[in-house]
Formats: C-alpha cells, structure tokens, sequence
C-alpha cells in the first residue's frame, strides 16, 4: 500500500509542472470542453496556477488543430530579455518555424516567399546585436552636368563643338534610429509573410501559441500583447496564451491614455483552470 502511494505522488508531481514534451504523453481529460474552444478560430487567454494544466491545454490543442499551422513558443525561454529584443526574437521564433513547415514541393513553387521569410530572419538576427538606437549611416551622390564648348577662334571668342562635363557630389547623412521603429515599420510586411503562407501552404489559419507569458517582465508584457494583436488582426492567426491572472499585465493605458495591450471580451476570450472551494 505504501508503494503505490509513492507511486501515485510520483505521479501527480510529473504533471504538476510539465513541459511541451512531457504534455504529448498525457491523456488530457477535457471536463468543461476548453479544447474545442480553443481549437475555434478565436483569441483566448488561458489563467490558471501552476499545474493546473494549462500547457497541457496548449500542447493538446498543438496537436490536434486540423489543417493549421501550429507555431509554439515557450515565453520562459525569454523572460530575461528587454523590450524590444523581446519581442524580436519572438518575431524570429514564428518565422523560423513557419520556415520549417515548407515540405520540399513548397519550396520549389514558392521560392520568392521562402527568400522573404530568409530576409526577414537575417534582419532580425542583425537587429538583435544592435543597441536599442542606433545610428545609420548613408552616401547621397548626386550627378551634375554642365555644357560647355571647346576651341576658341582667333579673336578670342569660344567656338566649335559643345561638349558635357559631368560631376558628382557626394554628401553623406547620418540619423538614429530605434529598433521598435523597424518592428512597427516592417509590421506589413511580417503579416504580408504570413498571410502567404497560409494561402500558398493552404492553412485555414495559424495558431501562436504563447506559453508561460507570466515570465515575461510585467511592465513590456502589454506591449508584446499590443504587437501579437496587431500582427494577427483580419488575417487568419489567432493567439492562444497562457498565464497566471495576478502575474498579468495584458492592458494598460499610458500618461496619454493610450491604449496598450488586448481586453478581455473585446481583442480576446478567457479560459479559467483555476478552481475554489
């Protein structure tokens, strides 16, 4: 009797605090039906304290989205990162696995969009190993021409051929920018990506998944929340995080009452794991 108690502990603390890994080998036991509503084409935010099995919730919904392209990100992974470096390798994290969801068909009809998504990586990486502003610096040269005739006559007088004589000036610029203005200025372009990929892979939609986004430094956490938003607004990507509610900060308003982050019943809809007695 007192072995298979300590098995049954042993047991319960496996699940307590499990991984993505651990989740693929646990049978979910779905009692309120969260699975099919997480599986919908629809924001959710998941709260619950630890083990209550909100990756376990994640992970099954990972594996059992139909016709979608599942991109997981593990946000503990990150939680001793900066805004705005943050929020580029969580970019670069869904474009290297959407990178790898291109079988080799794909990558012979769809060479121009698998060199965007090579691009963009690039930039991110070199993104990432710049201060948060930074200078660029450029040449304008500018070509000037001017008409001119050669010879002279006898009397002093020019004559003959006009010829043109051309110059160039160059001047060179410098100016600083921030690494946010590069992320808001290529937001487009990164929704452009992955719509493509969802029409030319032919996805009905991509999940984000965003695990454990509690780790992430509470004060940057409504501005990640804000970009994923924006990313995924009227195009067929929907996030699906996961969370402690009194380790949240989804939105907030700054001095100048502008909004940051996502609302519960209006960018998203909640799912609650935790229960009293």
């Amino acid at each position: 009797m007192k072995d298979q108690i300590l098995e049954l502990r042993r047991k319960i603390e496996e699940v307590t605090r499990t991984t993505k890994e651990k989740s693929k080998k646990i049978n979910y036991v779905d009692f309120n039906g969260n699975l099919k509503r997480l599986n919908s084409d629809s924001n959710f935010v998941i709260y619950g304290r630890r083990g209550s099995g909100k990756t376990t919730l994640l992970i099954q919904s990972f594996e059992t989205s139909y016709k979608t392209l599942p991109i997981y990100i593990q946000c503990e992974l990150y939680k001793e990162h900066t805004y705005p470096n943050l929020l580029i390798n969580i970019l670069k994290q869904i474009l290297q696995q959407s990178l790898s969801s291109f079988k080799i068909k794909d990558k012979l009809f769809n060479y121009t969009l698998l060199s965007e998504i090579k691009l963009k990586i690039k930039e991110l990486k070199s993104l990432m190993e710049k201060p948060d502003d930074y200078e660029i610096a450029f040449d304008d040269k500018e070509k000037v021409t001017s008409l001119r005739k050669l010879g002279l006559s006898h009397s002093g007088i020019e004559a003959g051929t006009n010829s043109k004589i051309s110059l160039e000036k160059s001047k060179s610029y410098t100016f600083k920018q921030k690494k946010i203005e590069y992320l808001n200025h290529n937001l487009d372009e990164f929704r452009d990506i992955l719509d493509q990929i969802n029409k030319k892979l032919k996805y009905s939609k991509i999940n984000l998944y965003l695990d454990d986004f509690y780790h992430l430094n509470f004060d940057d956490q409504p501005f990640i929340a804000d970009y994923i938003l924006r990313l995924c607004k009227d195009i067929k990507i929907y996030f699906k995080i996961t969370t402690i509610k009194h380790r949240s900060n989804l939105y907030s308003r700054d001095i100048n009452r502008k909004i940051r982050g996502i609302q519960e019943s209006a960018e998203h809809s909640s799912i609650n794991l935790d229960f009293s007695l």
